[in-house]
């Protein structure tokens, strides 16, 4: 993660040093530490859609994204970016495939496959802004929602377990969804599987929980996939409307 952050810093406003904890063997203190979770300080709704709209503008020209030949291709592009190990499908074959089934029943709609731990950061990019929704579970993955662009949509699973042991924490990217731009669509919670050994050890719970993989309810993923495409089918016609009537020195920029 250390490094993703390093890449979008970088790329957003130039050389930054971060600390990685090298050679500290224990606790670290810091003089001085700002710690945001669940807001952003004094900032106004309005100047935190600015901020994530110069992060994206600029990691997308670093990474040399062509974001007008993206745009002319009017198809709905669904990314199911999933994981390898804690936190993957049990039956991934079958929840691509719910997704495949339903973005061919829409037309003009297509599924990409992607894992989490084999894309550098500039394929991470090219990927959310080509994304008019993604499908992935819970986890660090889903910071790269801010590369998609405004008013896409998001799709979160959880493991069984999430609800009750991760805290608030566990809405970080509804919150991100919402401070970017996007439409978080909600999220589905695994309730299957055995409960916790000793349910009042609570870290042994979270770690045991934290690392299970996630199961499936296909006809309910079936219907919410085909409502989700069909709402992005009927923005990206209307987007499409309104740019249709618009000069051209006043389309959308890089920055989505």
């Amino acid at each position: 993660m250390g490094s993703w952050v390093n890449s979008v810093a970088d790329n957003a406003i130039g050389k930054v040093e971060i600390e990685n904890f090298e050679g500290i063997d224990g606790p670290a203190c810091f003089e001085e530490a700002v710690v945001f979770r669940h807001n952003h300080g004094g900032m106004s709704k309005e100047r935190v859609r600015e901020v994530y709209d110069m992060i994206r503008g600029k990691s997308r020209n670093s990474c040399k994204v062509e974001m007008e030949k993206m745009r002319n291709d009017k198809d709905v592009k669904v990314t199911l970016f999933l994981r390898t190990g804690a936190r993957s499908f049990k039956n991934e074959t079958a929840v691509v495939n719910v997704f495949e089934e339903e973005c061919c029943k829409a037309r003009n709609c297509r599924v990409k496959v992607a894992k989490t731990d084999k894309l550098s950061f500039c394929d991470q990019v090219r990927l959310m802004s080509e994304t008019d929704i993604l499908v992935t579970p819970h986890g660090a993955q889903m910071t790269n929602i801010i590369f998609m662009d405004k008013n896409n949509s998001v799709m979160e699973f959880y493991p069984k377990g999430w609800d009750d042991m991760a805290g608030i924490g566990q809405y970080v990217y509804k919150w991100l969804s919402d401070w970017a731009g996007m439409r978080h669509q909600g999220a589905w919670r695994d309730s299957q599987g055995p409960p916790c050994s000793d349910f009042n050890d609570k870290p042994l719970c979270f770690t045991d929980y934290k690392n299970r993989q996630i199961g499936d309810d296909l006809a309910y993923f079936s219907k919410w996939a085909r409502k989700v495409i069909t709402e992005m089918k009927e923005y990206k016609k209307d987007v499409e409307l309104r740019e249709s009537e618009l000069p051209v020195k006043e389309m959308r920029c890089q920055c989505g």
